[in-house]
């Protein structure tokens, strides 16, 4: 039930409360999405030979375990597999990156390029020199956003998870409960395991024997609590820096004036504790006019809630970008392909 994920979530929320700030500090046995490249691609990488890393957007764990796993079953032989986590926010423009750029979000521009951040950490990691080349996805191109070939790695983008949680309305019952128009085994067996099945498959038959075949994805998604949260329009930079699962705030908690009661159903950080860059330069949506933004706070609602800001800001069923299990955890895996004989 709902309810009973709401209350796991509220006990991975405290441990993450507590733990994130020391798993960006040190390596654990967690790794986050800007260690792929060195704890993941490298030690099971030799650049001379063949590779093939599939970055998914959106990719729930269970998406990967119950549909995409078992299609790989027959042609590969598993090498490793890692406990993976998506960095906080969980974002794309910030999670996503982080995974090509190898780095923490406070050591590169999230406006860049993905093609820049993936040549940058490749040389940083692996010393290579070569250009890093966007290709056109072959066939239809159904899902997959981008294709990068660097030497002997190529890496597929695939959105389609993304794409097909967002903009999912919710519908109220007579009994007052609100729930998604479109449950998740119709989004999962009707949409994305065709994808999966046609699309992705026909990349991974085609791939040569003894492959290295990387697999993750940069956050998932998660259902979104009905109870908001609002903050006092004075403690923010503007208002778009409110988001349903996140908001970044130019005051501490301390000086901030949010209720007492409304703070035990919020968890802050501050941005070092997040690797998120406490200054930000830019364009003001209303006026064109690019400013400076100080924050000292990024802070997530606790399961159930979501943040509000005027205007009818409104949650759909489904989103990312804040605490949960559903949201963070995230596959790690590698793979090799086996021999036609075998």
């Amino acid at each position: 039930s709902n309810e009973l994920l709401d209350e796991v979530n509220r006990s991975f929320q405290e441990m993450v409360r507590k733990q994130y700030p020391t798993w960006i500090l040190k390596d654990s046995e967690v790794l986050l999405t800007s260690q792929f490249l060195r704890r993941c691609l490298k030690p099971n990488w030799d650049p001379e030979a063949k590779a093939v890393v599939f970055i998914f957007d959106g990719m729930r764990y269970d998406i990967w375990d119950e549909l995409f796993r078992p299609m790989l079953a027959d042609r590969m032989e598993l090498i490793a597999e890692y406990y993976g986590l998506s960095l906080l926010p969980s974002e794309t423009h910030i999670t996503r990156k982080a995974i090509g750029a190898g780095a923490y979000p406070d050591e590169f521009d999230t406006g860049r390029g993905e093609d820049k951040l993936l040549k940058e950490g490749l040389a940083r990691e692996f010393r290579y020199s070569g250009d890093v080349e966007v290709l056109n996805p072959k066939g239809s191109g159904v899902g997959e956003t981008v294709r990068y070939r660097a030497g002997n790695l190529d890496v597929h983008i695939f959105d389609l998870c993304d794409k097909e949680l967002h903009g999912v309305k919710t519908k109220k019952l007579p009994d007052g409960r609100v729930v998604s128009q479109r449950p998740l085994t119709l989004i999962y067996q009707q949409r994305l395991k065709d994808v999966l099945e046609h699309e992705v498959m026909a990349i991974v038959r085609n791939l040569g024997q003894d492959t290295t075949v990387f697999i993750t994805a940069d956050h998932g998604f998660a259902r979104v609590g009905r109870q908001p949260i609002w903050f006092d329009e004075a403690d923010l930079n503007d208002e778009y820096d409110c988001n349903y699962l996140n908001c970044r705030l130019k005051v501490s908690p301390i000086f901030s004036r949010i209720p007492e009661r409304v703070k035990d159903n919020i968890i802050s950080f501050t941005p070092a504790q997040l690797r998120m860059p406490k200054n930000e330069d830019v364009l003001d949506r209303k006026t064109g006019i690019k400013t400076k933004k100080t924050y000292e706070t990024i802070a997530f609602p606790r399961a159930g809630y979501f943040f509000s800001r005027k205007g009818g800001h409104y949650p759909d069923a489904f989103t990312h970008g804040g605490i949960s299990i559903q949201e963070m955890i995230v596959p790690m895996v590698v793979f090799r392909v086996k021999s036609p004989d075998t």
